[in-house]
């Protein structure tokens, strides 16, 4: 049996927000013959913002809860549009923050769906 391709839409310092798992790294530049240059753009800009809420000059007191969901759910909508452009054969996941900082499936993988 095959592994399955997953992708993990994360962000982290100079990084891509882009994360291919089961390899090492980001990974946008394998990507960019399968995800548009506009959508691969927004991801880079997605992670870059998190330095603002989270770096090592914010203290965890002092984080905008709001802002903060906000950024969480601009992850989910751009986990969904990198699923629609990569497929069915994919499975992407994305990070956020509620209950305990987790991942979530934009799709239940096929394979459990069978259960």
């Amino acid at each position: 049996m095959q592994a399955p391709h997953r992708v993990l839409i994360d962000a982290d310092i100079e990084a891509t927000g882009l994360w291919q798992i089961g390899t090492r790294g980001h990974c946008a530049a394998g990507f960019a013959e399968l995800l548009d240059h506009e959508l691969l753009v927004e991801l880079k800009r997605w992670n870059d913002s998190a330095d603002v809420l989270f770096g090592g000059r914010v203290a965890p007191g002092d984080q905008d809860v709001a802002k903060i969901a906000a950024f969480h759910d601009r992850a989910r909508r751009l986990a969904g549009r990198v699923q629609e452009q990569l497929g069915a054969d994919w499975e992407v996941l994305w990070s956020h923050a509620e209950p305990d900082w987790c991942w979530s499936w934009v799709r239940r993988p096929a394979r459990w769906l069978d259960r």
